[in-house]
């Protein structure tokens, strides 16, 4: 690269000039460039000095045309003159803040760009200098014109009144209002041609349409967020006013009023988080009998096993199970809610969880530790002390939904999907077609919701309020809830091809709000009462029911549990869909 075009220019200051020559200077690799606000900064001076230069030469040509001024004084004024050029010339050669042309190192930091504009400004006064000389014309010089580099420098930023001018001197009110489309409305630079009336016009009337987009953006996010605090204000303001009602009115009346009218419907509201631990408690109940004692008992041999000390007598295929349970823990704990951080190594509830898992594979070996444990665990933990959660954790697994995934029990987990997939058709017939035909089956979907129940495919506020009403009204509500789901994206699940559709199910988004899901989960439950539109639907567990009397036959009424031949031949011509169908015959089939 020719290093004569990255020089800087050179001085043209009257009586300074340069130690070395355009051609012979080397361009600094360490130049640095300034920022605008400086370069402007700079220019602005510059055209103060050359004013003031203006002006004395003005004030001298003048003084020189008076009669009777003797030729000495004269030259006495003229000397003073140039001398005073000089220094000013001098000091803004040598100055950390002047104008820098033809300057020492200090200026050697300034844009060939600055220097640029400074020497067309300079050169523009000298060349209006010559044209008026004293003996051509009587009249004083004119004020040097300023370049449009230096008008446009000076009316970038300026402040009057309190108020920001942007761009020349447009008022604005609001900081963020400003953009750099402003620049549209600026006149061009003179080696560029100019706009016209109609495309300046144009111009403008974009300007303003962007500024009063701007503008009406901020009212509506001011809006939303008014409207957010006033919701939230008022949610908390009836949380307080439940929350008295449970306390004074329900709890201490629990077994008189939990199936009243008005309880269920504070229920379905939602419970507040100062009593809802104490009503889980209360609605789970402790059919298992679960004393303090035996729960010190479990915790202790937890805390062995988690130590990898073995117990007397233990055999080597015990030993084995117990300490992968014991792996298993260690991994998923880590892996519970790590957005929240508290379950995580070193957290507040870290070893809680720990503690509680490895009671219960201590206090049910024949069930052990089943991965997902750890999130229904986790979210008992924060509405209780550890040993009702442990109480709690016990006895919902206890009960038969639960029972029949986490022990893996293929008749009753084949009742859960086949009932599911009727309810599925009868309620939503357009997606239920749409699945069977692009091959998506219950199960893909539905067996993380059923184990976890929805604690990992849900936002944590959303799965108390799912919670809540499975306390209420039993495992029904899982079911209702994962319908409810499919209800919500019914039009955008309809249009998904397999692959986009079990990725959308697996991870939900993150934008689900208690109030919309319920309000879908709502109008299922009205369809299936005693309204018009429920007239020829059945409930769930109407559908499950049947179900069970067609899979099980006659050993439902004996109390024994039929074989997986019996379970096939009461599922021949027993309607389903085709997915369906496939699924279950393979997980019959499994050992």
């Amino acid at each position: 690269m020719d290093g004569r075009n990255l020089d800087r220019t050179a001085s043209l200051a009257d009586g300074v000039s340069s130690d070395r020559s355009d051609e012979t200077r080397p361009f600094k690799r360490g130049h640095m460039r300034r920022s605008s606000y400086e370069s402007a900064q700079i220019q602005l001076d510059f055209s103060r000095r050359s004013d003031a230069r203006a002006r004395r030469a003005a004030s001298l040509h003048a003084s020189l045309n008076k009669p009777g001024l003797s030729e000495s004084s004269s030259a006495q004024q003229m000397s003073l003159s140039d001398r005073m050029d000089a220094s000013s010339c001098e000091g803004s050669s040598t100055g950390t803040t002047d104008s820098g042309i033809g300057g020492d190192s200090n200026s050697s930091k300034r844009s060939s760009l600055d220097r640029r504009f400074e020497a067309s400004s300079l050169q523009e006064w000298e060349s209006c200098e010559h044209q008026q000389q004293p003996s051509c014309s009587k009249k004083p010089p004119a004020t040097p014109k300023k370049s449009l580099s230096l008008r446009f420098a000076k009316g970038i930023f300026s402040r009057k009144d309190g108020r920001w001018r942007v761009f020349g001197d447009r008022k604005t009110d609001s900081p963020g209002l400003v953009h750099t489309t402003g620049l549209i409305l600026e006149e061009r630079p003179s080696n560029l041609p100019q706009k016209s009336e109609e495309e300046a016009a144009k111009h403008r009337l974009l300007y303003e349409q962007l500024l009063e987009q701007a503008k009406k953006k901020e009212v509506k996010v001011e809006k939303e967020r008014r409207k957010a605090l006033e919701d939230k204000k008022k949610a908390e303001e009836a949380a307080g006013v439940a929350a008295k009602i449970w306390i004074e009115e329900i709890l201490p009346h629990w077994g008189t009023l939990s199936d009243s009218k008005k309880c269920r419907d504070l229920w379905w509201k939602g419970i507040p988080g100062k009593v809802r631990g104490k009503v889980w408690s209360l609605a789970i109940g402790n059919s298992l009998n679960i004393s303090e004692e035996l729960h010190n008992i479990c915790c202790q041999r937890a805390k062995l096993r988690l130590a990898g000390e073995n117990e007397t007598g233990e055999s080597k295929e015990a030993r084995y199970n117990r300490e992968a349970s014991m792996a298993q823990i260690h991994l998923d704990v880590s892996r519970t809610f790590p957005a929240l951080g508290i379950f995580q190594n070193g957290g507040p509830y870290h070893d809680l969880l720990h503690k509680l898992l490895g009671a219960y594979a201590c206090y049910r070996p024949d069930v052990g530790y089943v991965q997902s444990m750890s999130f229904i665990a986790s979210i008992l933990l924060l509405q209780m002390e550890p040993f009702p959660a442990f109480v709690a954790f016990a006895n919902l697994l206890n009960q038969p939904l639960q029972q029949s995934f986490f022990r893996l029990k293929q008749p009753a987990m084949t009742e859960y999907f086949i009932a599911f997939d009727l309810f599925f058709q009868q309620e939503l017939p357009a997606l239920h077609a749409r699945f069977d035909e692009i091959d998506l089956r219950p199960d893909i979907y539905l067996i993380e919701w059923i184990y976890t129940m929805f604690a990992k495919s849900l936002s944590l506020d959303v799965t108390c309020r799912v919670w809540d009403v499975f306390f209420r009204d039993g495992e029904e509500f899982i079911f209702k809830t994962a319908l409810g789901i499919l209800k919500m994206y019914e039009e955008l699940l309809i249009g998904m091809e397999f692959d986009v559709a079990v990725g959308f199910l697996t991870k939900l988004p993150d934008t689900i709000t208690s109030n919309e899901l319920f309000r879908n989960i709502d109008y299922l439950m009205r369809t299936n009462g005693s309204s018009e539109n429920g007239k020829g639907r059945k409930k769930f567990n109407q559908i499950l029911q049947e179900v069970n009397e067609r899979i099980c036959g006659s050993s439902n009424f004996n109390g024994n549990t039929p074989s997986i031949h019996q379970i096939t031949e009461n599922l021949q011509g027993m309607k389903m869909s085709k997915s369906l169908s496939e699924f279950v015959n393979d997980l019959l089939k499994s050992p």
